[in-house]
């Protein structure tokens, strides 16, 4: 859900509070960033990320963090012993207070509960960003013009106006 906020944040900041940015809608960022432009974090001039490097770099860093978690949840816990990690848990699932520290697990009941909420979360940011990429694909605006459209007009924009117009 955080990424679903993360495309709207952007947008809002520029309408209302003044921000610059090179490029606020989320589709066209990376365009822009494969175009050479120099995109600022937050609209803060200087302030970037990956520097000049780009996505070489971000795509470098993506491996390296993810491949000891990856390698640990493939291989098991206790394969990192012999390198002289000791994570709590079981084989494959960590626990203790490292991954916990609020103590949500302690509770099996409330565990279940709070792992079918945490999918169902996931299931409703997924379908989120299939309805962001659509709005995206068939009218080439962002979310906060695609949403002014619709209150301007409901009855004309909107999902079943446009299957119907295309028949």
């Amino acid at each position: 859900m955080l990424g679903a906020l993360g495309v709207v944040v952007p947008e809002l900041m520029q309408r209302y509070s003044g921000t610059a940015f090179l490029e606020a809608v989320w589709w066209r960022v990376g365009y822009a960033k494969l175009q050479g432009d120099d995109l600022d974090y937050l609209g803060v001039p200087g302030l970037h990320i990956a520097g000049g490097q780009g996505v070489a770099i971000i795509a470098v860093a993506q491996l390296l963090l993810m491949l000891g978690p990856e390698y640990a949840r493939y291989t098991g816990i206790r394969a990192l012993e012999p390198l002289g990690i000791f994570l709590p848990g079981d084989i494959n699932h960590p626990g203790g207070w490292l991954f916990d520290p609020l103590g949500l697990a302690n509770n099996a009941q409330r565990f279940e509960d709070l792992k079918v909420r945490e999918i169902k979360n996931g299931r409703l940011a997924m379908m989120a960003w299939v309805g962001f990429a659509a709005q995206a694909v068939v009218t080439r605006q962002g979310v906060l013009d695609n949403w002014d459209a619709f209150l301007a007009e409901p009855l004309r924009t909107n999902a079943l106006a446009l299957a119907l117009a295309l028949h």
